[in-house]
């Protein structure tokens, strides 16, 4: 349905709003329907309000008439149940009837009904999930007055058990999701210092669910933080009492410890980063314990820190590899970190070893990946694969690298990596080796199997026990999970023995043949498997003879899907990441039970809540989506879902909350670039531009310059090729473009790019963007007078069509300007003036900019109180967004303050701090200019060791990245220090 929505820019936050509807419906806490402004109340039966919560939560989806009637009167004969599904319609088309209605409520056909996402409607619901998808916790859960007002239809019931059992799991859906997302805004809010609202957000989430230990431990923090440690205390009992009574268990070790801490007196610190991104094994492990020990012994070993797993597609690699990881998860201090890098790049043709391969650097794809999956935001002008180095030089931990062998041309990165970083271990899994001579090489061969008794006759022996084979184990596991009444017995046990056989021991072929049996019997499925083999003998030839019996399996497995099903497998391989339910319906109509029933069948695996194919599977399902009758609209309905989705966060990217539109952006960023180049490829412009700015913002704000640049450079290659008269589309590409340049100090071409622009456009808002970065590139390189020439012609412009943000950009830039020139006085006056415009736009990350930068001139300008208040805000913000780099200037800056007020051994808190963060972020320039900062200011302090040890480390550092400039000013503090 389509709501009329807007977006208001309040002092507190961006409140996203909505036009009164014709019809509003209201199903969160209470059932309540709305037409013009009256009331329906007069529903004749349960089933036509439950006919219409359905229809509503199933926005633009056209629902089989015989699907509706079976689902509310499953005990009826089909004929009974349609006719009382017609009568039922027929009410809610009555009751929803409107003369002013430019749009019908609902679409019904023959065959289908929907609710018409083109009508006048509102949802609560859909739209309560609409705004988490923006990241606008605030109005979606904020206290008071948050759009989750209470469970879905609290105590409704109808005549249809299959109908209340449905609701029971949305409820419970939207139950939890709205728990997450208080969680998050409390979680937000107590890093921030909003300790009211938060301990409010706490009470909240205890009145939804009285046991939520979370929900405790967060009130306890927010009363700790007030002051209130008795109250914190008092809670924590009351925590105790509850979990017994209601769930027989103690809290648990955290929420104790955290008592022990109030109880104590101790600071109490936030946002602990977890030290894997492992998805805990779900299913049993069999067959490969001397390799699981091998690998365990060989990457423990200070001689053996490469270790690679080669085999064949399908053999277990991964598996391997996971569950080595899993079982290794504490014991390297900076944790163990899975690299997934299937589809990053295609193999060179003819077997070309080159690092630059289909117009990309392998190296950095490789090096991007790693950051991406440690979380890491790219730092400075450095290139990913510095930064990685930088980074990993002092860490103790494990990668895994999967799925390499498409980057094998890219491979020395990781000897780079062991080279530098004595501390770190890598696990590869590839088809081939890396071919380097401290690697140690497994193999990785087939899961045993049950002998052949007579090789003339081919018959298959049972004298051994076959439950003591692997691959019959992993079989029969398997089965069983997918068939609770599957039981090995003497009766079945020589076909299992066969299929396994005929499987050739592949545990993924075995994983998709023991789905089957929810639909087959085993003697069934032996023989199609069978069948699969000897048609693939004679009609694909191109197959090679090792990888039949897996193509067989799939091909079976895809025989068994029922038409729909085919047509979703298929269309799921334009996923090149994991995927969530959402998205799945979106693209191609698939429902949460179709995607169970696919991973049930072992053709989908689950990732915590995403979907994602084993890499075999999405060739497969490609393959069959291209022979397909339309193989291009799956792509087409991708593209736009993704990228529509990145143009939905513009908002929430310089809103309240950035670092959760951050998030959600990294975490579907595979799937994103496919979409990208889809739009580039199908010429969607619109899509592309309305996706473009807020994608830029993600590069900029995550260090993934060059990846913009990629990205930005393709659509207007191919703009300058296909559509040379798209002048205002190649303008606002260039514009982006540059700006990425001018992060990487490419100031030349990001001028030159700038000049290209306003020759193309003549478009206002463009224009003043392009003025403001042309600005920045010129104060940056020390022309000032230029650059104050380009920020006051942009900010006229921007004056001119009332742009607030670009204003704010270009007076803040300006400050920066009046500040290198030494009038710090007037650089003030634009700082502030900034500052005021962030607040009404609610934009927390240029706040966070603009309070550094106030903190920064008002110290020296003898205004202290000025500059602690708007550094301690700063660094308040920095904290809420876990931005580490912004957390670390501004501690600098309050060390600085605390120098200058002869407070050394705050200053020198403030430096430890930032020096941790610099560390966590492997930003080697800061880390020496903090150690150079603490020797100074130990030096001050008349602690003459300490500052020579500081300053030692800042020369050290210094040294290694190259800056001569500050080398020399170290080296004359370290004589200052002998003298």
């Amino acid at each position: 349905m389509r709501a009329k929505v807007f977006i208001f820019r309040s002092k507190r936050r961006c409140v996203l709003q909505f036009a009164m509807a014709q019809l509003t419906l209201s199903f969160l806490g209470t059932f309540q329907v709305v037409l013009g402004d009256k009331p329906i109340t007069k529903f004749r039966s349960a089933n036509v309000q439950g006919l219409l919560v359905y229809l509503a939560l199933h926005p633009g989806r056209a629902l089989s008439r015989d699907v509706l009637a079976a689902l509310f009167w499953p005990d009826e004969p089909d004929s009974t149940a349609r006719t009382n599904f017609r009568q039922t319609l027929y009410q809610l088309r009555k009751l929803l009837a409107h003369k002013d209605a430019a749009q019908p409520f609902l679409i019904v056909t023959r065959q289908t009904v929907q609710f018409n996402p083109e009508s006048d409607a509102r949802c609560d619901v859909t739209a309560f999930l609409h705004l988490l998808k923006l990241g606008d916790l605030a109005t979606a859960v904020g206290h008071p007055g948050g759009l989750y007002a209470g469970e879905l239809l609290p105590g409704f019931t109808c005549d249809s058990l299959e109908f209340e059992d449905w609701l029971r799991r949305e409820r419970e859906r939207l139950h939890g999701l709205a728990l997450d997302a208080l969680h998050q805004r409390t979680e937000w809010l107590l890093s921030s210092g909003n300790l009211a609202e938060a301990k409010a957000l706490a009470q909240r989430q205890l009145e939804l669910e009285p046991w939520r230990e979370l929900a405790h431990r967060q009130m306890m923090q927010a009363l700790a933080l007030a002051g209130d440690r008795q109250g914190a205390l008092a809670q924590f009992a009351l925590c105790q009492k509850i979990l017994w009574s209601e769930l027989a268990v103690e809290p648990e070790a955290g929420t104790a410890a955290l008592a022990e801490q109030i109880a104590a007196g101790e600071e109490l610190t936030f946002q602990t980063r977890p030290q894997h991104n492992l998805i805990a094994p779900v299913t049993a492990y069999f067959g490969r314990e001397e390799d699981l020990a091998a690998v365990r012994e060989r990457i423990t070993n200070r001689d053996y820190r490469l270790v690679t797993l080669v085999g064949e597609g399908g053999i277990g690699k991964s598996r391997l590899a996971l569950e080595v990881s899993w079982q290794l998860r504490d014991q390297f201090a900076d944790g163990v970190w899975f690299v997934p890098l299937a589809g990053l790049a295609f193999e060179p043709p003819g077997g070309l070893v080159n690092e630059q391969v289909g117009g990309q650097n392998l190296p950095e794809v490789i090096a991007t990946a790693v950051l991406q999956a440690l979380d890491q935001p790219s730092v400075g002008q450095q290139s990913s694969k510095a930064q990685l180095l930088t980074f990993m030089q002092t860490r103790q931990m494990l990668l895994v690298l999967d799925n390499f062998e498409p980057l094998l041309a890219g491979a020395q990165l990781v000897l780079d990596l062991l080279h530098q970083a004595p501390g770190l271990c890598v696990i590869c899994t590839s088809r081939e080796p890396l071919n380097f001579q401290a690697e140690w090489v497994l193999p990785l061969a087939r899961l045993p199997l049950p002998p052949i008794a007579d090789p003339f006759l081919n018959t298959t022996a049972v004298a051994q026990d076959p439950t003591t084979f692997p691959a019959v184990q992993l079989f029969v596991d398997r089965a069983q999970r997918a068939n609770g009444r599957f039981q090995l017995n003497d009766g079945n046990v020589a076909e299992v023995v066969t299929l396994c056989r005929l499987l050739a021991g592949l545990p993924l072929a075995l994983e998709l043949a023991a789905a089957a049996l929810r639909h087959q019997m085993i003697a069934q499925l032996t023989a199609t498997v069978q069948h699969s083999i000897d048609n693939l003998s004679t009609r694909r030839r191109d197959i090679p003879l090792r990888h039949r019996s897996m193509r067989a399996v799939f091909d079976s497995s895809w025989a068994m899907l029922t038409p729909d099903e085919q047509a979703q497998f298929a269309s799921l391989s334009v996923f090149l990441g994991p995927f969530s339910t959402m998205a799945a319906t979106a693209v191609t109509d698939a429902t949460l039970p179709q995607l169970q029933t696919l991973q049930e069948k072992s053709l989908l695996q689950q990732e915590g809540d995403r979907f994602v194919f084993h890499s075999l599977l999405r060739e497969f399902a490609a393959e069959k989506l291209a022979d397909s009758s339309d193989p291009n609209s799956a792509a087409s309905r991708h593209s736009h879902y993704y990228l529509q989705a990145v143009a939905d966060l513009v908002g929430a990217l310089n809103g309240e909350m950035p670092h959760l539109a951050v998030q959600r952006i990294a975490r579907a960023l595979e799937n994103i670039r496919g979409a990208w180049e889809t739009a580039v490829s199908q010429q969607e412009y619109s899509l592309i531009l309305a996706a473009l700015v807020p994608l830029s913002d993600f590069c900029q704000i995550r260090g993934l310059y060059r990846e913009g640049l990629r990205l930005f450079g393709e659509a207007a290659a191919w703009l300058r090729q296909q559509a040379p008269k798209q002048n205002d589309a190649l303008a606002k590409l260039l514009t982006q473009q540059a700006a990425m340049h001018v992060r990487l100090s490419d100031y030349p071409q990001a001028i030159a790019q700038i000049e290209e622009a306003l020759f193309l456009t003549a478009d206002d808002w463009v224009t003043a963007r392009l003025h403001i970065t042309w600005g920045e590139a010129l104060w940056r390189q020390g022309n000032l007078a230029e650059a104050e020439n380009k920020l006051q012609e942009a900010l006229s412009v921007a004056q001119a069509i009332d742009s607030q943000s670009l204003i704010g950009i270009a007076t803040f830039h300006l400050g920066v300007v009046q500040d290198l020139n030494g009038t710090e006085w007037l650089a003030l006056e634009s700082f502030e003036a900034a500052l005021t415009i962030w607040r009404q736009l609610g934009n927390l990350r240029w706040q966070g900019f603009t309070l550094n930068s106030i903190g920064n001139v008002a110290q020296r300008v003898s205004k202290p109180a000025l500059a602690e208040t708007s550094l301690r805000e700063a660094l308040r913000i920095g904290q809420a967004n876990n931005d580490r780099q912004a957390q670390s200037s501004t501690l600098n800056n309050l060390s600085l303050l605390a120098t200058k007020q002869g407070e050394f051994a705050k200053a020198n808190d403030y430096l430890c701090k930032a020096l941790t963060l610099a560390k966590a972020s492997g930003d080697l320039e800061r880390q020496g200019r903090l150690n150079h900062n603490l020797a100074w200011n130990a030096k001050q302090a008349a602690q003459l060791a300490e500052a020579t040890t500081f300053a030692e480390d800042a020369l050290a550092i210094y040294m290694q990245i190259g800056n001569t400039q500050e080398e020399k000013k170290v080296r004359q503090l370290l004589e200052d220090l002998v003298g």
